[in-house]
């Protein structure tokens, strides 16, 4: 506090340098409160002030720093600007203000500026995106601040000359054989920004393992497989994807495979007129083509044979005929493969007489003591069985007195009448059975007459007293009952029946060896052999 009335006045560091006081205003004595007024302040007013006092008692001071600063502002408008798809494209936001301002970019939208960044001090900040797609097309904002004030401005970025994914169009279906390298064409026409590929199978992504897998990306993207095999076979699809869309494209992978037939009887066993079927199940890609052969000859579809769509073959009835070798082969644009089978005929037995069929039953005349053969020529597959029975009692195949012959013949060494009766030859096989009997009559110099004519026990003449004078007689005669009349009566005839050798229909006989063959006649009267 002075003592007397003080003189204030101000002064000023210009520059802020202090170079010495220069009175920048004075104020009249007495002046209790003075202040300082500047009017429309510039950047050349900042220093600093010094208000002094003077007065009787002293001096007294004080000082004040000013400061000016100025506003953030733009120097040159901002602009929106147009770029190319793919092309780089830089935004520059240039503020002038003091101190300089914080300038920072942002979308409209909130999405991230380019690059993550777009923020600095310095009075300038720039984003960069080295290729515009879509996704960088937005209205972008520059915001500038100090603590004079706070600024911002608007830009438009359009990205122009973009376009949709276009795949060129391919063969929708890809073949090949196990072991062949494939390729899946995938060439891109169009698409700006350019598209993104992948490739998928039956939904899934192709994984691309290491450079050592099957699988990999051509440069114009096109998928290879190297040695495609079965499990490659799908539907592939190659999907390109940019900001306007996307475009996919199947492709169906078929890898051929040689036809395979599955194993099954190598013998097939058929019995004749029940139908029967050769199977040949064959699988492959594409699904094969069954032909069958007999031997050397084709099989076509006939009333014989019959060709069913899934490859098998049915012979609605066969016959011995048909017994033989018979070839399946499946066959595709991938190869072939064969199968041989081979069928048998049962055939049910069939029981002849010298070559023809014989009536049931065959009388036969045998002389007393004199072998006689009963034929039983049989006919069969597989070979049948011959069994021979009297009155229906089985025989054994070999006895002193009777044998089997191998062609099925039973042949009796010597006949006794006690032989007589009903001979029963049955053959039988898998396929069925059948027979033939033989009714044999032993003729000596006393036959029984009631074994040849039942008419004479219709007479009531005792058995024993009714016999045949001699073997070939044309008359029997029958004695009187207690001295009465006798009855003579002419024989009944038989048929001649001739036997050549054992009843068999062929003989065999070695190269200039001798060859006896035996023609035996039988009947009543005896017949004569011319």
């Amino acid at each position: 506090m002075a003592g007397g009335t003080p003189r204030g006045t101000w002064g000023a560091d210009l520059g802020g340098l202090w170079t010495g006081e220069q009175v920048v205003a004075a104020f009249p004595l007495g002046t209790q409160r003075a202040v300082l007024r500047l009017q429309a302040v510039r950047e050349e007013d900042a220093g600093r002030y010094v208000c002094e006092a003077l007065g009787e008692a002293g001096i007294a001071f004080d000082s004040t720093v000013l400061e000016v600063g100025l506003a953030p502002h733009f120097p040159e408008p901002l602009g929106d600007v147009a770029v190319q798809v793919g092309e780089s494209v830089s935004l520059l936001c240039r503020v002038e203000g003091s101190p300089p301002p914080w300038v920072a970019w942002s979308r409209q939208d909130g999405e991230p500026v380019p690059g993550g960044g777009g923020a600095g001090e310095g009075g300038a900040s720039s984003i960069h995106a080295p290729g515009a797609s879509l996704d960088d097309q937005a209205v972008y904002i520059c915001e500038a601040q100090n603590e004079f004030g706070k600024i911002q401005a608007e830009v438009k970025l359009t990205v122009t000359g973009h376009a949709a994914p276009e795949i060129a169009l391919a063969s929708p279906v890809v073949r090949a054989l196990p072991g062949q390298p494939v390729l899946l064409p995938c060439v891109i026409l169009a698409g700006r920004p350019f598209p993104t590929r992948r490739w998928l199978k039956d939904g899934q992504p192709v994984r691309l393992p290491p450079p050592s897998s099957r699988y990999s990306i051509q440069a114009d993207g096109s998928l290879h497989v190297d040695q495609a095999s079965e499990g490659d076979a799908g539907r592939y699809t190659c999907e390109v994807t940019n900001a306007l869309g996307s475009h996919r494209q199947d492709v169906s992978l078929i890898i051929h495979v040689p036809p395979s037939i599955e194993l099954g009887p190598v013998l097939v066993t058929a019995t004749e007129g029940v139908a029967v079927t050769l199977w040949c199940n064959a699988t492959g890609v594409p699904p094969p083509t069954v032909t069958w052969a007999k031997g050397t000859e084709p099989i076509s579809l006939s009333p014989r044979y019959h060709l069913n769509p899934d490859g098998t073959l049915l012979i609605p009835s066969p016959s011995p005929g048909d017994a033989g070798t018979y070839f399946c082969t499946a066959s595709n644009v991938a190869g072939f493969s064969s199968r041989e089978m081979q069928l048998s005929v049962s055939t049910k037995p069939r029981i002849s007489v010298n070559g023809s069929q014989a009536s049931d039953p065959v009388t036969i005349l045998a002389v007393l003591g004199q072998e006689t053969t009963l034929p039983c020529e049989v006919q069969g597959y597989p070979p049948p069985l011959v069994v021979w029975t009297q009155e229906s009692q089985p025989l054994p195949f070999a006895t002193a007195r009777y044998s089997v012959l191998p062609s099925g013949s039973l042949w009796l060494a010597e006949p006794q009448v006690t032989d007589t009766g009903l001979y029963t030859c049955t053959a039988t096989n898998a396929a069925g059975n059948a027979s033939l009997s033989y009714s044999l009559h032993v003729q000596g110099s006393h036959l029984l007459v009631k074994m040849l004519h039942p008419w004479a026990v219709a007479l009531n003449v005792p058995p024993e007293s009714c016999t045949l004078q001699a073997l070939g007689c044309s008359h029997f005669a029958v004695p009187g009952s207690e001295g009465g009349p006798s009855l003579r009566s002419p024989l009944s005839p038989v048929p001649p029946q001739l036997l050549i050798g054992d009843g068999e229909s062929h003989l065999t006989a070695v190269t200039n060896n001798s060859l006896r063959i035996h023609c035996r006649a039988m009947g009543i009267p005896s017949p004569r052999i011319q």
